[in-house]
């Protein structure tokens, strides 16, 4: 079966490793340079010319709208978005013939759930959700400043880059009823993008959750903490352990967060997405990426 990808920075050759792995033939549509990559002029060329089963789309968030429309006229099986679908919220977007998921792919990963399970029929409580990392240091080699998350204009900023934790305490927590945010460029890192914000939230099964965002944090942490009535949580998901009240911590050990990808894929393809991130889902999360934003300007609580 033939996939295309588009866009060939870090995500798109990960994406395309892993189709390799999964047998899938798949060419590249991409303005960069690569001498072994099929030469295409345009994204319509490459359709036309590929005729793909599967498509993932990995260039640039802001240009992910259009990507979509020139793909609307095509019937592809299965379209994956890079998260965040959009750079901005799009009112009243739909799609006529195509099935579309978006990249969160942090749904995937054992310990979350592994905690999804075990929480499902207790009340929550309160809940932390927190994740930083340094920006400079996230691929090596590359100088931070070429990367789009240092700009606005492209698509940047931690709410959209770590979009993940929005995602997932959805997918966890149900919808969220209103929010307050404060963030901003506070560093004196390149760019005029965000590089903190802490949000609080009430959501469907949780009055109380708490969620901090940042480009800044050089010891590169992602931690979620639950209290519910019964039990308390934590998760380190950089060190794969699970903490419980009462009992000893599950280390997932030999854990790469690149199956998380792997098992994504396999969903998609051979389950029908019915775990990964779907299109009105990736829309939900923009609409709170979109209320944080407002509720920093404001400064007041926003409804979502």
């Amino acid at each position: 079966m033939n996939s295309l990808i588009i866009g060939y920075g870090s995500a798109g050759k990960n994406h395309e490793r892993i189709l390799n792995n999964l047998g899938y033939k798949t060419y590249i549509f991409s303005n960069r340079n690569a001498n072994h990559l099929r030469s295409f002029k345009t994204i319509n060329e490459a359709v036309l010319a590929v005729n793909p089963k599967y498509i993932v789309i990995a260039n640039e968030t802001s240009e992910h709208l259009r990507t979509l429309k020139i793909l609307e006229k095509y019937k592809v099986e299965k379209i994956l978005v890079e998260k965040p679908i959009f750079n901005k919220v799009i009112n009243n977007f739909k799609v006529n013939n195509n099935q579309i998921f978006v990249g969160y792919n942090l749904r995937f990963h054992p310990l979350l759930i592994k905690l999804f399970k075990e929480i499902k029929k207790q009340k929550v409580l309160s809940v932390d959700a927190k994740v930083g990392s340094y920006l400079p240091e996230w691929r090596s080699g590359r100088n931070y400043k070429k990367n789009y998350s240092t700009k606005v204009s492209l698509g940047g900023g931690v709410l959209r880059d770590l979009s993940h934790e929005i995602d997932y305490l959805i997918w966890m927590f149900g919808d969220i009823k209103k929010l307050v945010a404060m963030g901003g460029h506070y560093s004196t890192l390149s760019g005029d993008s965000e590089d903190i914000f802490k949000l609080m939230l009430t959501m469907d099964k949780c009055e109380n959750v708490s969620l901090s965002l940042d480009y800044l944090n050089r010891l590169h942490q992602r931690e979620l903490t639950v209290i519910t009535e019964e039990k308390s949580y934590h998760l380190d998901l950089k060190k794969n352990i699970f903490c419980c009240s009462g009992s000893n911590d599950y280390i997932l050990k030999d854990f790469d967060n690149k199956e998380t990808y792997y098992d994504q894929h396999l969903d998609i393809i051979q389950n029908e997405g019915r775990r990964t991130c779907k299109l009105h889902e990736g829309l939900k999360v923009l609409k709170v990426i979109s209320a944080a934003e407002k509720s920093n300007e404001k400064k007041i609580w926003i409804k979502v």
